[in-house]
């Protein structure tokens, strides 16, 4: 069970997460009632608005109210640490399992800042710094509360192996999350209950460093992108070190997959509506300059558009990126409009991150 408060004057959310692997509880969607919470424990007392996601209850041992003891795991060789480190490296058994491995809280705060993002907390491991029964974890004006079976107590030696990193120091949560679904690009593109219009997009095609997916996924959502593609070869989202680098992102932008050039232009074009060699563009070394073009593609929105003054009435736009070594793939290139970004100094290629972010930043700012 995890409890979620936070101190946020405008607006409070509250979210309580049923998380036993053995046996999961649903959760219905609660966007316009309001409930209180009233803690026993004067040191925790507080009464919240219930926003969002509520876990049922079926009866007073499961009243997250009254403090669990928690499990304290000192060994690195027990079978659920050797699990969730399986997790953070094998995307096959992420796959699998439908889980993904966050490290730290202040990722888990991220994924959960905006109150809409429904997650299923499944366990939660926490550095074992307390023994009144519950697990906190204080910042600023955000406060996390952990109790239940499924939420477990690590020493640091511990901690470090569910991180994969070399030092733990400020490594104080690792948990492990339901994976949001990833459509294929046809199936995304006919949904009918998309959280916004799909106007602008940003395609990964084959970019497999997780770093650069993470920023460019986090520099996606900054600019107000609606969704990201993830082409073949391209670095899975959940990856250990693409989730550190995207700060939760992966679990708040809406994304889609294709396996062929075919499937692309298939869901792209006939389902998503957008323009070969207009408004789908390939990130290319020669090319129209990205200042052009998206001046062309403003001009051309604002004919069309009678809230023209509003930056966020969307350019219709597909930005598609290749990695650095191989750029965008052939069968891509051919058949979109190719745009460059113009530097007067003497470096011919731009990290694939900062080159995305320029251009995603040129087809936003007006």
């Amino acid at each position: 069970m995890l409890r979620f408060v936070s101190s946020l004057k405008q607006p409070q959310h509250y979210y309580a997460f049923s998380g036993c692997a053995a046996a999961r509880r649903s959760c219905s969607s609660v966007s316009s009632s309001s409930c209180c919470s009233s803690y026993d424990s004067s040191r925790r007392s507080a009464t919240t608005r219930c926003h969002a996601t509520r876990a049922k209850y079926d009866d007073d041992e499961n009243d997250a109210t009254k403090p669990v003891k928690k499990s304290i795991i000192s060994s690195v060789e027990n079978a659920n640490v050797k699990r969730l480190v399986k997790l953070r490296t094998s995307k096959a058994f992420r796959d699998e399992e439908r889980s993904v491995v966050v490290v730290g809280s202040t990722v888990l705060k991220e994924i959960l800042r905006d109150g809409k993002t429904k997650v299923n907390v499944k366990s939660v491991y926490a550095l074992d710094d307390d023994d009144d029964g519950r697990v906190d974890v204080f910042e600023n004006d955000h406060k996390v509360f952990f109790s239940s079976s499924s939420s477990y107590g690590a020493t640091a030696k511990v901690m470090k192996k569910l991180a994969g990193v070399e030092n733990a120091d400020g490594i104080d949560l690792v948990a492990e999350l339901e994976m949001p679904e990833i459509r294929t690009v046809s199936e995304f593109m006919k949904r009918k209950n998309t959280r916004s219009k799909i106007d602008k997009v940003l395609c990964m095609d084959g970019v497999q460093d997780p770093g650069n997916v993470g920023t460019l996924l986090r520099t996606a959502e900054a600019f107000g992108f609606d969704a990201v593609g993830l082409g073949p070869r391209t670095c899975d989202p959940f990856n250990d070190k693409c989730m550190r680098s995207s700060k939760g992102t992966a679990f708040r932008m809406q994304m889609f997959n294709w396996k062929t050039s075919e499937e692309f232009f298939e869901g792209i074009v006939n389902d998503g509506k957008f323009e070969l060699k207009e408004n789908v563009l390939a990130a290319m070394l020669s090319g129209e300059s990205c200042v052009d073009v998206s001046r062309e593609l403003n001009n051309n929105n604002n004919n069309n558009n009678s809230d023209s003054n509003d930056y966020r009435s969307h350019t219709k736009v597909c930005l598609v990126l290749g990695s650095e070594g191989q750029g965008v793939s052939k069968e891509i290139a051919s058949s979109t409009r190719a745009v460059t970004i113009p530097t007067p100094g003497v470096t011919e290629s731009l990290n694939v991150a900062v080159a995305g972010g320029i251009l995603m930043s040129s087809l936003t700012i007006r």
